[in-house]
């Protein structure tokens, strides 16, 4: 699967999200989204593949049903707050179905 002419990083991000909201977001192209951890590896990643003249892939799973991985999209923002309650807002494009259904990640960063 080809987004963009640039190649994907090495790494990429995985995180869940309910299917009506992956549904919702590959509706509308994409979409901006927060989560309660700070993400500071995929920030990292980020800046990296930026660097590099890559783009970071966000594999999406569903969290309300056993999936594999569904969705597959360009990050494009990572944003990192630090108020009262630590917490990452991040935004995404080109969101399209991953065809893959696999679950077979391996973990090198949390």
């Amino acid at each position: 699967m080809r987004l963009f002419a640039e190649p994907p990083a090495s790494s990429c991000v995985y995180t869940i999200r309910h299917l009506g909201a992956l549904r919702k977001a590959e509706s509308e192209g994409g979409g901006t989204w927060d989560e309660s951890k700070t993400w500071r590896s995929a920030a990292a990643m980020l800046e990296q593949s930026m660097d590099e003249g890559t783009w970071t892939p966000i594999f999406f799973a569903a969290a309300d049903r056993v999936s594999g991985l569904l969705y597959v999209a360009r990050l494009d923002s990572v944003e990192l707050e630090h108020t009262n309650i630590d917490y990452t807002h991040y935004s995404f494009s080109n969101i399209v179905r991953s065809g893959t259904g696999t679950t077979d990640i391996h973990v090198t960063l949390t």
